[in-house]
């Protein structure tokens, strides 16, 4: 480091810029002695910051050091809580079928649920488009005879993967056994979601509000600048009808979207105070059914989702009495060996779910 700007002196210690000695006034032997005297001088004080330097890193590194063992020992503990917190929700029962150690809610349980959300999402869908949006017994309705459609599908498929399986697989594990039957189920429920929700959006495609859609649609293209000069040539007509179709798609699509809002805010609980929310304006005015329809202005709230499931139980149950269906007996378990219908083995437990498993992903593109 320079001191107080001077400029290093030569050998003889003459300075660099005119060749005049840096100390005049002493001869050669003093001024050397000087010279010598700054530079332990500066020594020193580079020795002193070099000292300080490695005393700065050394108290950074044990920082950090305390800094992460602290991070890790914080980690451990949450780790640790984490661990004694999910052993303790494991151990407790199920909450629908009190089976021990199953986190809350066993394997089977979780499928029947969500079988049960999907039939009642299947119901709204088709309310949407055949029944009275204000009439809680016309949706009921119509829940209760999807419900009874569905219920005969996951009839079928739990007959179909009874087939695929060996004598005494069921016996060998029951738990096992439940939870293949109700996964069975959820995917009949599943694969007729999909042909719900397309039915739905083909009828509501052609409601009076998508047909006047597709008309603004089709007239609004038809009328382009660029089309003005023969607007029921094969061009124009050919974009009009393709615009047309997309309006009536985006329509179907809100208003299935819309209604289904409806439908479930009948379904979910007044809020507290007894007064139900005021549904009312453009947007209500829309989820509303096609002109026609009776009904009040206000969104009902006096039955709930669970009444509305039990309704549908009821219905179901009226309609397959009126059919003549009787409880069918318990098939007897059989005792020799059997053969498939089409000569095959029968299977396994294992080898039929994992059969089920890849189904299902080709099925669904998975």
């Amino acid at each position: 480091m320079r001191q107080g700007g001077a400029h290093p002196a030569g050998p003889a210690g003459e300075d660099r810029d005119g060749g005049r000695p840096e100390l005049p006034d002493l001869t050669e032997g003093e001024r050397r002695r000087v010279l010598e005297e700054r530079l332990r001088e500066q020594a020193a004080i580079e020795a002193e910051d070099f000292v300080w330097r490695r005393e700065q890193a050394r108290a950074e590194r044990a920082r950090r050091d305390a800094s992460r063992a602290a991070a890790q020992e914080r980690a451990e503990r949450e780790r640790q809580a984490a661990a004694a917190a999910d052993a303790v929700r494991q151990a407790l029962p199920c909450e629908d079928c009190a089976l021990q150690r199953s986190a809350g809610l066993c394997e089977a349980c979780g499928f029947r649920r969500r079988t049960e959300a999907a039939i009642v999402e299947a119901g709204l869908i088709a309310a949407t488009w055949s029944a009275d949006l204000d009439d809680a017994g016309d949706a009921a309705a119509v829940a209760a005879h999807g419900r009874a459609l569905l219920e005969a599908d996951i009839e079928q498929a739990r007959r179909e993967f009874l087939e695929l399986m060996e004598l005494g697989a069921l016996d060998a594990d029951p738990v096992l056994a439940a939870s293949a039957l109700a996964f069975t189920a959820l995917q009949a429920v599943e694969q007729a979601l999909p042909k719900y929700r397309s039915s739905a959006l083909g009828r509501l495609g052609w409601t009076e509000e998508a047909e006047a859609e597709a008309r603004r649609a089709y007239k609004t293209e038809q009328n382009r600048r660029w089309y003005k000069h023969n607007s029921h040539g094969a061009d124009a007509v050919a974009a009009a009808t393709q615009a047309a179709d997309a309006a009536r798609e985006r329509t179907a699509q809100y208003l299935l979207a819309a209604r289904l809002e409806q439908l479930r805010e009948r379904a979910a609980p007044p809020e507290r105070g007894g007064r139900a929310r005021a549904v009312d304006g453009p947007a209500a005015r829309a989820r509303r059914p096609p002109a026609g329809r009776r009904g009040s202005d206000r969104v009902s709230t006096e039955l709930s989702g669970v009444d509305l499931a039990r309704q549908a139980q009821v219905g179901a149950r009226e309609a397959a009495t009126k059919n003549g269906g009787a409880r069918k007996e318990k098939p007897k378990q059989r005792t020799g060996a059997v053969v498939r219908r089409d000569g095959r083995e029968p299977l396994g437990l294992g080898s039929a779910i994992k059969i089920q498993c890849l189904t299902e992903r080709v099925v669904c593109g998975g």
